[in-house]
């Protein structure tokens, strides 16, 4: 089972602090719940209205999930989901990198819907 954190940090004179103590809580009880010597990726960056570099991860990690279990190429599966997310136009296609936060949730939910669709777990 993939664990995952998210915060909403800010800088306070100098440093960056979790947002509210909430964010702290769950910070804290994520560190509690990794296992001894996880490994973990991290990406910050600040908070904008396009998608983020996380989001366009998850994106592409969850293509990558559903092309592997059905034995589809990565690209063919991705073309599947900008087609149900609305990013898809006749020979005209929206890269991930171009979408606003809320563009890229239509992506992740048509990735979602889709690995329910074929009984895969992405999530």
């Amino acid at each position: 089972m993939s664990v995952t954190y998210k915060a909403i940090l800010i800088k306070k004179n100098g440093k960056l602090v979790n947002k509210s103590n909430a964010y702290k809580t769950i910070y804290l009880d994520f560190v509690k719940n990794l296992k001894e010597g996880a490994e973990l990726e991290i990406y910050i960056e600040p908070i904008a209205n396009n998608a983020t570099s996380g989001q366009i991860a998850k994106v592409h990690t969850m293509i990558r999930v559903i092309a592997s279990s059905t034995g589809n190429e990565f690209g063919d599966i991705k073309d599947i989901i900008k087609e149900r997310a609305g990013f898809k136009a006749g020979s005209f296609s929206k890269s991930f990198a171009e979408c606003s936060k809320e563009d890229i949730e239509l992506a992740i939910e048509a990735c979602k819907i889709l690995a329910e669709e074929l009984n895969i777990i992405v999530d």
